[in-house]
Order: structure tokens, then sequence, then C-alpha cells
């Protein structure tokens, strides 16, 4: 899995009379299994007494992740681990914290050092008596409260002192203030956290509780509302799944439930009910290919399956739908219709598009989805006075004008072999006229301009 690697550099010294091994390692660039870590070094002095060392990486990337000047140091010495952890991206103080790790036998003591505790270049405050115990089968938090004005990040252990239970609780902590430890170069989303999370009887059959809400979700820019998610098992085997979206441009609810007593073969079901999508919100995802989107998309989604054997039925209901399609400057609208889909095929029935001024064009028929990567085709689509193209050269520089059509299109086949039937007649009034770039006019003196008519008696 190694795709790529610049030279390393490793030097060991070794001194007898202090019997000191001092070690150094500096890789200017690895590239291992998806993952790129630039700039990886270490350095470390230890003799019969102690260890000090220090790791850490200028850059690490993964997909979405990208991990910026990371460093961590420390000493060990007596069963104790002094460290510190610092994260900075250009000028910012991405995380600063310093640990002391305590060792003696089976019995780990954590305790977060108060000075200097910086999460994206704020300072925080936490309970100086703050100590986390683990041992076999035994897990205590005291004290473990993270404040900064109006934020509050605490590690809980049960009311009654049981030492088998970990709660998490948290309030107005910024979503992207978290995703900025594994990606301070990306917005990818933003939101404000409230809830908890509960494991309870950790050692043995641990349960699951989480109760999430986040507030004025943003993601990708799009503004998403508020989410409030729950997530409950009391086996870790069966993991039951409700979620909300609401008060925004999306109104959205689901609920679910994942079996996992045989991993190979898990079970599952969904519902998901589109109670509201703003048309405008897929417009973001259209790369400026539409403007003025109105309308919404409402619908219904149910499915249930073992392994990869799926079952799902649904549908999507478009209600009052208007768009500007911007390479053409063309108007449509869809006012009230319904997709039908299964596993096995999405159907239409009668869907039918307007142009600006009323005209139709209507699809019928089925897709096959049996293969996804091949579908089948049986559609019939038929325009009438229908505006293609409705454009100035100020909209679309190649291609502008006005294309009014009939239409009569049969598909038939599947995607590797369509089959086409086309019938089409230009109606009174289209004039379409393509810029031909100079570079592609091989006749010299020739303007590059072809114009398409049509034409009635001598009229357009």
């Amino acid at each position: 899995d190694l795709e790529e690697m610049e030279s390393i550099r490793a030097q060991v010294f070794y001194r007898e009379s202090s019997r000191n091994i001092l070690m150094e390692l500096d890789a200017p660039f690895i590239h291992y299994a998806g993952i790129e870590v630039r700039e990886l070094m270490l350095r470390a002095d230890s003799n019969r007494d102690s260890l000090q060392f220090e790791t850490g990486f200028s850059n690490l990337q993964s997909g979405g992740v990208d991990v910026q000047k990371t460093r961590l140091l420390g000493v060990f010495k007596d069963s104790t681990l002094w460290t510190t952890l610092d994260m900075t991206a250009e000028e910012t103080q991405i995380a600063l914290l310093h640990l002391k790790i305590n060792m003696q036998m089976d019995n780990v003591q954590l305790h977060l050092r108060p000075e200097e505790l910086i999460f994206n270049d704020e300072n925080w405050s936490v309970d100086e008596k703050n100590l986390i115990t683990y041992a076999s089968n035994y897990l205590i938090i005291d004290d473990f409260n993270l404040r900064r004005q109006d934020n509050f990040f605490s590690l809980k252990s049960h009311p009654t002192g049981r030492g088998d239970f970990l709660g998490i609780e948290f309030s107005n902590l910024s979503l992207g203030g978290l995703l900025d430890l594994v990606n301070p170069v990306e917005d990818y989303a933003d939101a404000i956290l409230n809830g908890k999370i509960e494991v309870d009887n950790i050692f043995e059959q641990p349960e699951l509780l989480v109760n999430v809400n986040a507030e004025d979700l943003v993601a990708m820019e799009i503004p998403l509302g508020n989410l409030m998610a729950n997530v409950e098992s009391r086996d870790m085997e069966t993991f039951v799944l409700q979620v909300e979206f609401a008060g925004g441009d999306l109104d959205l609810m689901a609920d679910g439930e994942l079996n996992l007593s045989e991993p190979e073969l898990p079970q599952y079901r969904g519902n998901v009910e589109l109670n509201r999508l703003e048309f405008s919100m897929l417009e973001r995802f259209t790369a400026g290919a539409i403007r003025n989107s109105k309308g919404k998309i409402s619908g219904q989604f149910s499915s249930s399956g073992i392994g990869t054997d799926i079952e799902y039925t649904g549908f999507l209901r478009v209600d009052s739908v208007n768009f500007v399609v911007v390479e053409t400057g063309t108007s449509f609208s869809i006012p009230a219709e319904r997709i039908d889909f299964s596993q096995s095929d999405i159907v239409f029935t009668d869907f039918t598009i307007q142009d600006g001024r009323g005209n139709p064009t209507v699809i019928s028929g089925v897709v096959d989805i049996t293969n996804p990567i091949n579908p089948g085709f049986g559609l019939h689509i038929s325009s009438r006075n229908f505006r293609f193209l409705e454009s100035t050269r100020a909209d679309n520089d190649f291609v502008y004008g006005k294309a009014i059509a009939d239409l009569d299109i049969i598909i038939e086949g599947d995607l590797s072999r369509p089959q086409m039937q086309l019938e089409a007649d230009l109606k009174r009034g289209t004039e379409i006229t393509m810029i031909v770039p100079e570079s592609q006019v091989d006749i010299e003196e020739r303007e590059g301009v072809v114009r398409i008519e049509r034409r009635i008696d001598g009229e357009v």
C-alpha cells in the first residue's frame, strides 16, 4: 500500500557512560494507503530513568481530513507521562493541551492540566481536580468539566458512582470548531451543538443512548435548519434511530432500525417522510445551471432488507416548481407531478413540464433499475409548441435564439444499447443562431454564423 515515499533519514546514538539512547527520524513525504504525511519527525532521548520525546508532522491528508502542523512532546519518568499536544494552522492555535498520565500496574489515571488550555484560539478552563481513572472493568471520572463562557463540555461517571458508565454532555459547542481539529482549511459544516451521549454497562453488555440537537445547521454552505437525532441500543446489536430536520428549507422526519446480531447479514428497516424540500435548495447543487427557482418537493421512502437484499418503495411529489435554465434563458415549470419508484423501477405517469407560456412536455413510462449500472428504458416523451430555447447572445455566446417544436420520442433498450425513435417538427417562430469559433471555420471570409429558421410562405 506504499504509493510514494521520499528518502527517510534515521540516526541512533548510544552513550555507554550514561546509558543514553538518542534517536532521530525525518520523513519528508510518505503516501501510504491513501494517507499523505509531510515532514514527519521523531526525536527521542532515553536513559535508565526517563524518556523524552517529540514527534509530529506539518500536514496529514486523507480524503476530507487535512490536519495541519501537529506536535506531541513529553517526558516519561517514575511511571508518569507529562505530555503536550500542540496543533496550529498558520496563525491559529487549533488546540493546545497538557496531560499528566500516571500508570501503575493495570491502573491508569489521566489529568488534564488547567494551564494553557486552548481550542480554536480561545482559552478554556477545566476543574483543577479533574481526574479519569481506568482499571480492569472500572472507569471513574471526577470533575472533568470544560468551560468557555456559555460553552460547556463534560465527561461524567454514573451519579451513583458506579464504575461501568460513561456520560458525555455538551452545550453551545461549535460544530465548525470541532471539525477544525481534523480540517481547519475547509468549512464543511457548522452548527450549535447541544446534547448528551451515554454508554452504560460498558464492560459487559453496553447500552447506548445518544440525543443530539444541531441548531442552525449549515453543510457545504447550504442552510438545513435544525437537526435532532436520537440513537438508542440496549445491547449494541440493535440500534433504533430517529432523525428530524425542521426550521429551514428542509422539513424531514426519519426513523429506522439496524440489527447487527449477524454482522455479515445486517438487517435494517427505515422510513423517511419528506414533508418539504424547497426547490431553491437544490439550485445550490447545480453549480449555477439554474436560477430563480421556486416551489417544493415532498415524498415518502420506505426500505427494509437483509445484507445486500434491499427492498424499497416510495414517491416524490413536485409542487409549483419554477426555474430558469441559465444556458438557454428558458423558463420551465412543473405544476403538480409525481414520480413513483421501487428497487426495480422508476415510473413516470404523464409527468408534465411546461415552458414559460404553459406549453407541455409530457413524460410517461418506466425506467427499469433492476440493474442500476445498466438501466432499461420504456419511455414516451411528447411536446407541443414547446419552447426549448429562448435566449439572447448575452445568455449564451454559442447558441441563442428561439426553438419551438413538437416532439414525439420513444426511448427503449438500455443504457449500453439505447434505441430511440424521434419525430420533430420545428414550429413557426424558430430562429437559432450558432456562433462558430474562428479556429473552426474552414472557409475564409465567412462570418462564422449558422442560422436555422422555420419559414412558411417566406415568413419566419
